[in-house]
């Protein structure tokens, strides 16, 4: 059963501001990730010209990189989007919670934990790892626009750059995983935890069902 809130407006209000501006800065990135892929294009048009036969060549030489990259980032676009909305979810539930506990049936203490966790940011981190690898295949497609590249050394740099862009998906979709079962621990992360294949039995607690858990 829900109680009482101790804390007073001015105290709420710190924390909200917080998240207000966490809600801005999300909402800039998002749509920076949003305007990236056509400014990139862009560069490499200015760089090598405009004409008919320079289009033809960076899209024989870099399309696969600038296909993955701009799924990637437009992907990172989505994430910061989607963390935003979630900062303003939880905006509102704190201050439903200390309008009326009984509202959302938790108190305002325990959604201040839940808004703090790991588990929360979890799109953030997300979305810089995939902004990382966005920005990283732009560079290599300028870089096999700028030089003479054979086309077999292009598809051999794409394919160790999709292979380390699989692998650290993978092991960020690990991350989170133990962020979402410890996420009130202070320092979750451990080789040991990394490796795991499955979390530690009930380990993984309770939270908003938000969440997807009730």
């Amino acid at each position: 059963m829900p109680t009482t809130t101790a804390y007073t407006r001015e105290d709420l209000r710190l924390y909200l501001d917080y998240l207000e501006k966490e809600m801005t800065i999300m909402g800039v990135l998002s749509a920076f990730c949003a305007l990236a892929p056509g400014l990139t294009i862009k560069e490499l048009l200015q760089i090598h010209g405009a004409s008919a036969a320079n289009v033809v060549d960076i899209w024989t030489n870099g399309r696969l990189f600038i296909v993955a990259a701009t799924f990637l980032i437009l992907a990172a676009a989505g994430f910061f989007y989607g963390q935003r909305s979630t900062l303003a979810w939880f905006y509102g539930q704190i201050s439903l919670a200390f309008i009326d506990p009984k509202m959302t049936g938790r108190s305002v203490e325990d959604w201040l934990r839940d808004a703090d966790s790991w588990a929360t940011w979890n799109r953030y981190k997300r979305s810089f790892l995939y902004l990382t690898l966005g920005a990283i295949g732009y560079s290599l497609a300028l870089a096999g626009t700028a030089f003479t590249v054979t086309s077999t050394r292009v598809q051999v740099w794409f394919g160790v750059y999709i292979s380390t862009a699989v692998i650290a998906v993978l092991i960020e979709a690990q991350v989170e995983r133990i962020y979402k079962s410890y996420r009130y621990e202070e320092s979750p992360l451990s080789f040991e935890r990394l490796i795991a294949i499955r979390m530690k039995p009930g380990s993984e607690v309770r939270g908003p069902s938000f969440w997807g858990r009730k």
